[in-house]
Parts: C-alpha cells; structure tokens; sequence
C-alpha cells in the first residue's frame, strides 16, 4: 500500500536497554554505520519515514539522521497521509521481521490495528487521525500509553515467534545471528557490490584493505570487511564478524564473533562483543560479551568481562578491571577495579568510589574525548544532551 508511512516507536520497556537508551532511542543502535531502522526502510523500500522520540533526544537524534546522515526524516510531527505502520523499536530487522511487515503493506484495509506477540505490540497500523490524539503519549511511552492505543485497535495475536530484543544478554545475540543471516552486509558491500568473495564466507570491499598475514577464520560463520577498512599485519579475525567501513584493526589484534561498528580503531582482543562505532579500543585491551555505544573509550590493557554495557562517551582508563554484568552510564570516567553500577555523569576509581560529575566537568570531558580521541568538538545538540543527563544523574 504506497499511501502507508513507516514509523519507529518505543514501548515502556526501553528502559531495559540503559545506558545505551539515555542517549538514543532503541531502533538508532547500529550496526555497521547503519542504523537499526535504516535495515527495514530498504528491504521494505520505503522512500519516508516518521521518527517518535523523548523529547530530550529530538534535536540530538534529528542531527544525526539529517543533518549529519541526510536520511529526510520526519521527527515527532505528524505528517499528511492517510495510514502509518507503526513498528516496534525492539523488533530485530531480519528476514522474517521485514516479510511480517511486508503483509501488513499488502493488506488494503484502513482500520487502526495492532500485531501482538504475547503482550509485546509488534506494530500497529493507524489512522493519521489516530496517530495525531496518541504523538504525544506516544513520545513518552508508558504501558497506559499502549493498553489505550490497543483499546482502540482490532487486535490480531501473531502465533509464530518473531524476533524481539528483551534484554542485553539476547541482543547481541539477535544481532549477530539475524543481520548476519538477514544480508550478506548491512550497507556498503551491498551497495557497492561485494568486490571480492569466496566459498569460505568472506566478503571484502575493493575499498578494504587486509595487510600481510592476517587470519580469517570463517569456520563458525561468514567476515565482512566495509569500505576504507584497515586490517592490519598478524591480526586474527573469526567470524561470524563484521569490520564497518574506516574502522582500523591494530595489528596482532583478535575480533572473534563480534560486530564493530564503522570509524573505530580496534587494538587488543574482541570477543562476541557488539560495539556500535566510533570506539577506540587500545592495544593489550580484552572485551569479552560486551556492548559499546558509541565515541567510548577503552585504555590500553583494560579487561571488560562478561555482560558489561558502557553508554556513550564513556571513558575507561588503561588497566581498569570491570567485573561481569556492569553498566557504565554515559560520560562517566572510572578507572581500577569496578565491581558496581556507574550512573551517569561519575568518577569512579576503587579508592575514592562514585563521585558525582559536575556539568562543567562533564563538557570538559566531552570536549576532550571528542577532540583528541575522534578530531572534532561537540556539536551543540550534543551539548545540550548534557543537561538533560545532568538531572537524570541525580
């Protein structure tokens, strides 16, 4: 149905996902410089896309997607058109999540109507009179939000499983399976056609450069190397693995079963680890299970051990130990052995333990981070963003 605009939400349970949702909403994780949305609007072709936000992340978020990337997206503003498909934020855009979408765009019905799995809204089909009375609700979603919104739709329960983010532990999970599964590459190899590939499931742009003696070990599941990639001399890379476009891979460095994201330099060993982009890891580093959002920073000889989680612009100092299953909130900076939760916006180190960040210190970090780590000073939506995690660290 060409009249139908897709639309990403976030249901209440967001929250999971902290700290990586402090900072962006769930369907703007990446992979490989793509953004989790972008993988559905090009299998499913769709030319406009409407983006609910919190209102803390719309002028961040609508500068990355427009400004930055030039996506032409529509943020929190109700457009013409008559329909709008409605997709859940924690949907994993694979296979069968986009051929679940494209029957719903087949269907020629005009109804309001929600797709369940369980009590999760997998998507919804609305009237734009509809969407209008719920855009505010709906940018500050709460389970009140949705038990409303169903009240008003014809329910259809999906009996087949669908994919669904629930927690970390499954994401990254979801992520290497279903995108590796989902495409051969998440964007450029694509779109630049894969320039060189073999019958052992590596797949190499001709922009890509593998230096001497580097492994590639595809026996557990396919490599891709993004254009203006840098694999560098005795490095080891076993899939299944992604290395997004401009990222360096230090030589003698080892990324095992990992997705990293595009612009990062990557020293040490990764293993089956998710980092979003922009990540610089240093020499002698060991991430293991691990999430990264990104522009953080991980020192030389740190150890990140299971289930760790580090928000954005978070900065861990050479030879830290994080013990399993910590969070590190966004801009925090900690350094020796942590073994607790670090909100946002703290100083942690073993002696002194939490020590609350103030504003001003917290834009010297930025400023920092982002100019001697990434060459560049923070944009003012980036800013901005501090105020609102100044109160969210209180």
């Amino acid at each position: 149905m060409k009249a139908l605009m897709l639309a990403f939400f976030e249901d209440e349970k967001y929250k999971r996902f902290r700290p990586l949702t402090f900072t962006r909403p769930l369907y703007m994780l990446k992979i490989g410089g793509l953004y989790f949305f972008e993988h559905f609007i090009r299998q499913l072709n769709m030319n406009r896309t409407l983006l609910i936000l919190r209102p803390e992340l719309e002028k961040l978020c609508y500068w990355k997607v427009n400004v930055v990337r030039r996506l032409g997206c529509i943020v929190n503003k109700v457009p013409d058109g008559k329909l709008f498909l409605l997709v859940n934020a924690r949907m994993v855009p694979t296979g069968d999540a986009v051929n679940f979408l494209q029957e719903i765009l087949s269907e020629e019905k005009e109804e309001d109507r929600a797709w369940l799995l369980g009590r999760d809204v997998l998507a919804m089909r609305l009237k734009r009179n509809t969407l209008a009375g719920y855009m505010k609700d709906l940018q500050k979603p709460s389970g009140e939000v949705f038990r409303r919104l169903l009240a008003e739709c014809s329910k259809t329960k999906v009996s087949r499983r669908l994919p669904l983010f629930h927690d970390f532990r499954d994401l990254k999970q979801k992520v290497v399976e279903g995108i590796l599964s989902f495409s051969n590459s998440p964007r450029n190899t694509l779109e630049s056609a894969l320039i060189w590939g073999n019958e052992e499931n590596v797949f190499v742009s001709e922009k890509a450069r593998i230096e001497e003696e580097v492994f590639l070990d595809t026996r557990s599941g396919p490599i891709i190397i993004e254009p203006k990639a840098v694999i560098k001399a005795y490095s080891v890379i076993r899939g299944p693995a992604i290395v997004g476009e401009e990222t360096q891979v230090l030589e003698k460095s080892i990324i095992d079963g990992s997705i990293v994201g595009e612009r990062s330099i990557i020293g040490g060993t990764i293993e089956n680890s998710f980092l979003l982009g922009k990540n610089i890891i240093e020499d002698r580093s060991l991430l293991r299970s691990t999430i990264i959002g990104e522009y953080a920073y991980v020192g030389s000889g740190a150890f990140l051990e299971e289930e760790v989680v580090l928000g954005d612009y978070a900065c861990i100092l050479p030879y830290t130990r994080i013990y399993e299953n910590i969070r590190i909130g966004p801009l925090s900076l900690v350094s020796g052995f942590v073994d607790k939760h670090i909100p946002v916006m703290k100083f942690y180190s073993h002696d002194e333990g939490i020590v609350a960040m103030s504003e001003e210190e917290a834009e010297r970090l930025l400023r920092s981070l982002l100019y001697n780590h990434f060459g560049r000073l923070p944009s003012s939506f980036e800013i901005e963003l501090l105020k609102f995690l100044a109160v969210a660290s209180r």
